[in-house]
């Protein structure tokens, strides 16, 4: 299975990687809460899922015939900080655009989060979800 950066499907120059990182970036401190990936994909429709390049856990959850989000938790050790990133793959990938590709994403990315809400997990991000 090959995976795509949102880079890699919109150009080098990607006008939405900015603002997805970003996006992630204000949500990975939950995600530390999630003790089972399982019951996430379970909740999602999605899949637990390896990429193998060193995450704690992923989860692919396919939207569309040949379209899959790939988010990816890294949890924070001695070395890194903790980190939340996605990746995409699928054989119509590269018909959709860039901006709905983020979307579906933080759809997904929002979802989860409304799992942490209702297993009880306290935190003021979880108030807007």
């Amino acid at each position: 299975m090959r995976f795509y950066s949102l880079k890699e499907i919109e150009g080098k120059i990607s006008p939405h990687t900015s603002f997805l990182e970003r996006e992630l970036e204000r949500r990975k401190e939950l995600f530390k809460f999630i003790k089972s990936p399982e019951e996430v994909s379970e909740f999602t429709g999605g899949e637990v899922f390896e990429v193998g390049i060193g995450e704690s856990w992923a989860l692919r959850k396919e939207f569309f015939p040949g379209v899959s989000v790939i988010v990816l938790y890294f949890r924070e050790d001695e070395e890194f900080p903790s980190k939340l990133s996605s990746l995409f793959s699928g054989d119509r990938i590269k018909d959709m655009k860039g901006e709905d590709l983020v979307e579906l994403t933080l759809c997904l990315v929002n979802h989860i989060l409304r799992f942490l809400k209702l297993k009880g997990v306290k935190h003021e991000m979880l108030e807007r979800v």
